[in-house]
């Protein structure tokens, strides 16, 4: 019987173990959508950002201020406006090669605190700037949230093809509630890629959020998880 016993112990350790490494290889395998829909030759970035949202009882101005001068030595020094409205913070901060906001709004005796940077770039470095972030932000005790938002130019200035390959290579990666929307110059589309941290909308779930879009500067692509946030 403890033979037996053993055995089956051992099975099951075993078992476990490749569960966990399959699905560990199957999630290090996941494609980013990003990516992914960057991989066409006629799309190219033009700027991106990432944005940190947190909790915490700390008082807003003081925390936004120690948040700006994190920022300035990370990054490099800033030029700044500060606005201070009460129960709601603002900085706005530029430099040469970055853009941003740290913002604190007071909500059920807590403060809501979002830092969004953004940089012009030619090529995708949000997960070298989501790491600087990370260590701007390396002193607060709170869980902390992150999105990024990348904005690419269509080179071809077609924008029904772009739209139809936003479309196909979503549904050819069985992503789920895609739902797309016509807007006065382009489409909005929404779905549930299962990749990024998601958000109800109506009663959906959705993690991706993108827009193909046309100006008189040209059509662009804008990809957000789980909205966008930069212009567009």
């Amino acid at each position: 019987m403890k033979f037996k016993f053993k055995t089956v112990k051992v099975l099951i350790i075993t078992l476990a173990i490749l569960t966990f490494n399959a699905n560990f290889l199957y999630a290090k395998g996941q494609v980013d959508m990003f990516e992914k829909l960057l991989s066409n030759k006629n799309i190219e970035v033009t700027e991106y950002s990432v944005t940190a949202t947190f909790k915490a009882n700390s008082q807003g101005f003081d925390t936004c201020d120690i948040i700006l001068n994190r920022v300035s030595t990370i990054l490099g020094e800033m030029e700044y406006t500060k606005t201070n409205e009460g129960e709601f913070n603002n900085i706005v901060f530029l430099s040469e090669d970055y853009r941003g906001t740290i913002t604190s709004t007071a909500y059920n005796n807590e403060n809501i605190f979002t830092i969004t940077i953004i940089k012009k770039d030619k090529e995708n470095k949000t997960k070298e700037l989501k790491s600087k972030l990370s260590e701007i932000l390396s002193h607060i005790n709170s869980r902390i949230t992150y999105s990024q938002c990348i904005k690419g130019k269509i080179l071809s200035n077609n924008l029904d093809e772009i739209n139809n390959y936003v479309m196909d290579t979503l549904e050819q990666g069985k992503v789920k509630n895609i739902n797309r929307a016509k807007l006065y110059n382009g489409y909005s589309i929404i779905c549930n890629t299962n990749l990024y941290s998601s958000k109800k909308v109506g009663a959906v779930d959705v993690d991706f959020h993108c827009a193909v879009v046309k100006y008189s500067s040209g059509c662009y692509l804008v990809m957000g998880t789980p909205e966008i946030t930069l212009d567009y």
